[in-house]
């Protein structure tokens, strides 16, 4: 137990905030993560911060297990101010999040989500449960990815295995790595037209550990990206579509006759039994399709496209 005055926080540099509270810098190898007496919900109600309610059962065992756990720092002592419990000793980060690393090359973002997976099934294997796998809460710190915020009110920490804990952390934990690899995320599949959605990737969510190795293998698929037109010949397209290796990709200008000519196509397409990968606005200066970045596509930049279509 660590035992200190509002004085000396005055005194050191805070280095990040938060929903529920700040941290302070003490040295480069420890952090204090301070405690607000409130927060807010969608920046309008103030609610009194949940976690400030001293839960000494779980974060005695968070201590004790940072011991055991080799790839994630969890917590190393709790804080008081002023005889008030305030906090927790944490590891200091000097690193990203991983919301920063979104356009980095693909080779990098596979290596971080492999790390990633492997630090969350440590985890898993010791009963600890974060439900919070958002990517503000993953850090990359010397080519080493970092769980963080394991002391808040979403990460559930218990002596036995939960299957329906584990369930929870897969979802969100397959969903940031859907997100992660730049894959449209469900809240922006659901808002597009109809005519898109048949072009779309199903966006399924992820339950258990296993689907979620599975989609990280199958990352390292090698495809061959094959661009089209309303011009393309539409036989030519036939044939190339029967190929399993090859992935259709349908681009467009964006105007409402554009629009109109597009979705009879793809429903041409469609009720043909070929099977369009994606759709994408090619009179942007960036071109972003589901799966963009896959071992094939990650070089694929807009003139590199045009030159490849049909």
């Amino acid at each position: 137990m660590i035992r200190i005055n509002e004085d000396y926080l005055k005194k050191l540099e805070k280095c990040g905030s938060g929903s529920f509270g700040v941290v302070y810098k003490v040295n480069d190898k420890t952090a204090y993560k301070i405690y607000e007496e409130t927060t807010r919900v969608c920046n309008m109600h103030v609610l009194v911060n949940p976690i400030m309610k001293y839960n000494k059962v779980k974060l005695n065992r968070l201590i004790n297990l940072d011991k055991k756990i080799i790839k994630t720092d969890l917590v190393q002592d709790v804080i008081f101010v002023n005889n008030k419990f305030k906090g927790v000793k944490i590891k200091y980060y000097d690193g990203k999040l991983l919301n920063r690393l979104m356009e980095e090359d693909y080779s990098i973002k596979k290596e971080v989500a492999n790390q990633l997976y492997n630090n969350a099934m440590e985890l898993n294997e010791n009963y600890i449960y974060p439900t919070d796998y958002k990517l503000n809460n993953i850090m990359y710190v010397d080519d080493s990815v970092k769980i963080i915020d394991l002391d808040d009110r979403y990460t559930k920490v218990y002596k036995l295995y939960n299957k329906r804990l584990e369930k929870e952390v897969c979802y969100g934990l397959g969903d940031s790595i859907k997100t992660f690899f730049n894959e449209y995320d469900y809240y922006n599949v659901i808002n597009r037209d109809l005519p898109d959605l048949i072009t779309r990737k199903k966006y399924d969510h992820m339950y258990d550990f296993e689907s979620i190795k599975k989609y990280l293998e199958d990352k390292d698929e090698s495809y061959n990206y094959i661009f089209i037109d309303k011009d393309s010949n539409f036989e030519l397209v036939k044939k190339l579509a029967q190929d399993k290796n090859n992935r259709i990709v349908y681009l467009y200008k964006y105007s409402m006759s554009e629009k109109e000519d597009k979705n009879n196509i793809l429903w041409n397409y469609k009720k043909n039994n070929i099977d369009i990968f994606d759709t994408t606005e090619f009179s942007k200066s960036h071109l972003y399709f589901c799966d963009f970045n896959v071992r094939d596509a990650s070089d694929l930049t807009k003139e590199k496209v045009l030159s490849k279509k049909i």
